[in-house]
Protein backbone atom coordinates (compact mmCIF):
# COMPACT_ATOMS: atom_id res chain seq x y z
CA UNK A 1 0.00 0.00 0.00
CA UNK A 2 3.03 2.37 0.45
CA UNK A 3 4.29 2.23 -3.01
CA UNK A 4 1.58 4.22 -4.64
CA UNK A 5 3.07 7.46 -2.86
CA UNK A 6 6.77 6.32 -3.27
CA UNK A 7 6.13 5.93 -6.79
CA UNK A 8 4.21 9.16 -6.94
CA UNK A 9 7.15 10.78 -5.40
CA UNK A 10 9.29 9.67 -7.62
CA UNK A 11 7.59 10.57 -11.01
CA UNK A 12 7.32 14.20 -9.32
CA UNK A 13 10.84 14.56 -8.75
CA UNK A 14 11.44 13.16 -12.51
CA UNK A 15 9.06 16.01 -13.72
CA UNK A 16 11.14 18.34 -11.36
CA UNK A 17 14.34 17.25 -13.06
CA UNK A 18 12.96 17.79 -16.76
CA UNK A 19 12.26 21.41 -15.88
CA UNK A 20 15.69 21.96 -14.51
CA UNK A 21 17.73 20.46 -17.07
CA UNK A 22 15.59 22.79 -19.51
CA UNK A 23 16.50 25.98 -17.21
CA UNK A 24 19.79 24.50 -17.23
CA UNK A 25 20.35 24.76 -20.98
CA UNK A 26 18.55 28.07 -20.97
CA UNK A 27 21.23 29.19 -18.71
CA UNK A 28 24.15 27.85 -20.96
CA UNK A 29 22.50 29.49 -24.08
CA UNK A 30 22.43 32.89 -22.03
CA UNK A 31 26.41 32.61 -20.78
CA UNK A 32 27.01 32.50 -24.87
CA UNK A 33 25.27 35.58 -25.30
CA UNK A 34 27.92 38.17 -26.83
CA UNK A 35 30.64 35.98 -27.49
CA UNK A 36 32.12 35.49 -30.79
CA UNK A 37 32.66 32.34 -33.62
CA UNK A 38 35.75 31.52 -32.31
CA UNK A 39 35.29 31.57 -28.78
CA UNK A 40 32.26 29.06 -29.80
CA UNK A 41 34.33 26.88 -31.67
CA UNK A 42 37.12 27.10 -28.53
CA UNK A 43 34.27 25.83 -26.24
CA UNK A 44 31.72 23.90 -28.03
CA UNK A 45 34.19 22.34 -31.15
CA UNK A 46 33.38 22.95 -34.68
CA UNK A 47 29.84 22.97 -35.63
CA UNK A 48 27.78 20.29 -37.61
CA UNK A 49 26.02 22.82 -40.21
CA UNK A 50 26.67 26.42 -40.65
CA UNK A 51 23.79 28.67 -42.81
CA UNK A 52 24.62 31.87 -43.87
CA UNK A 53 20.88 34.31 -45.00
CA UNK A 54 19.75 37.46 -44.20
CA UNK A 55 22.82 39.02 -42.43
CA UNK A 56 22.73 36.11 -39.75
CA UNK A 57 25.22 32.86 -39.04
CA UNK A 58 23.24 30.41 -37.71
CA UNK A 59 25.71 27.48 -36.25
CA UNK A 60 24.31 24.72 -35.38
CA UNK A 61 25.42 21.17 -33.45
CA UNK A 62 23.84 18.41 -33.14
CA UNK A 63 23.93 15.69 -30.18
CA UNK A 64 22.45 12.44 -29.38
CA UNK A 65 22.26 10.23 -26.05
CA UNK A 66 21.20 7.02 -25.70
CA UNK A 67 19.81 6.03 -22.37
CA UNK A 68 18.97 1.53 -21.51
CA UNK A 69 16.08 1.93 -19.58
CA UNK A 70 15.43 -1.26 -16.67
CA UNK A 71 13.56 -4.61 -18.19
CA UNK A 72 10.86 -3.78 -16.68
CA UNK A 73 8.57 -1.29 -16.20
CA UNK A 74 6.05 -0.33 -13.70
CA UNK A 75 2.26 0.79 -13.68
CA UNK A 76 -0.90 0.55 -12.20
CA UNK A 77 -3.14 -1.92 -13.40
CA UNK A 78 -6.63 -3.30 -12.57
CA UNK A 79 -9.76 -1.57 -11.60
CA UNK A 80 -10.43 -4.24 -8.30
CA UNK A 81 -7.03 -3.09 -7.21
CA UNK A 82 -5.78 0.61 -8.07
CA UNK A 83 -3.13 0.87 -5.96
CA UNK A 84 -1.25 -2.30 -6.75
CA UNK A 85 1.85 -1.84 -8.72
CA UNK A 86 2.78 -4.54 -11.24
CA UNK A 87 5.52 -4.97 -13.65
CA UNK A 88 5.37 -5.98 -17.00
CA UNK A 89 8.20 -6.28 -19.63
CA UNK A 90 8.82 -3.44 -21.99
CA UNK A 91 10.31 -4.41 -25.52
CA UNK A 92 12.35 -1.39 -26.41
CA UNK A 93 14.95 -0.89 -23.80
CA UNK A 94 16.85 2.43 -25.10
CA UNK A 95 15.60 5.78 -24.79
CA UNK A 96 17.35 7.81 -27.58
CA UNK A 97 17.42 11.81 -26.37
CA UNK A 98 18.60 14.71 -29.24
CA UNK A 99 18.99 17.76 -29.41
CA UNK A 100 19.27 20.36 -32.52
CA UNK A 101 21.22 23.63 -30.55
CA UNK A 102 21.44 26.74 -33.00
CA UNK A 103 23.57 29.78 -32.09
CA UNK A 104 22.61 32.99 -33.96
CA UNK A 105 25.07 35.43 -35.00
CA UNK A 106 24.94 38.94 -36.29
CA UNK A 107 27.90 40.73 -36.52
CA UNK A 108 29.98 38.49 -35.63
CA UNK A 109 28.38 37.84 -31.76
CA UNK A 110 25.45 35.46 -30.70
CA UNK A 111 22.24 37.34 -30.59
CA UNK A 112 20.16 34.31 -29.86
CA UNK A 113 19.56 30.49 -30.08
CA UNK A 114 17.40 27.72 -30.39
CA UNK A 115 17.01 24.12 -28.98
CA UNK A 116 15.43 21.37 -30.03
CA UNK A 117 14.81 18.42 -28.47
CA UNK A 118 14.41 15.89 -25.73
CA UNK A 119 17.85 15.55 -24.71
CA UNK A 120 19.39 19.68 -24.54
Amino acid sequence: MRVAPVLLLALALAGCQTVNSREAAEQRMLSYQGLGERQLVEQLGPPDNVYVGGGKRYLTWYSAKTQVRPPYTYSMRGPERPWWVLPHEVDDRRITRTCKTTLILERGKVTGWNLQGDGC
